[in-house]
Order: structure tokens, then sequence, then C-alpha cells
């Protein structure tokens, strides 16, 4: 068995809840996973948490 040390401190549970978002562009309302989230409706990355 091989083994290097422990795992490393990322915590990605956060960025894996989906959230609200509204796309300040077209003002479609979905929800979004991620950093990098865009509008399904126009693909606009102008979007904030609702």
């Amino acid at each position: 068995m091989c083994s290097v040390g422990d795992a490393f401190g990322v915590d990605v549970a956060d960025e894996l809840n989906a959230k609200n978002y509204k796309c300040k562009d077209c003002g479609n309302e979905f929800q979004g996973i991620g950093k990098n989230v865009t509008c399904p409706a126009c693909r606009s990355s102008n979007v904030e948490l609702a």
C-alpha cells in the first residue's frame, strides 16, 4: 500500500450547490452551479445572485 500525505484543503461542496441567479440583461431567473455562470436564455454572463 502506498500513500502520500493527506487530502488537500479544497471545499468543493459549496460550488456544487445550485444557486438562484437573475440575468441583468434579459431578466431570466434560473439556477446555476459554479463560478462562471451564464444565462441559459441569452448566454450573458451579466448575472447576479437572486
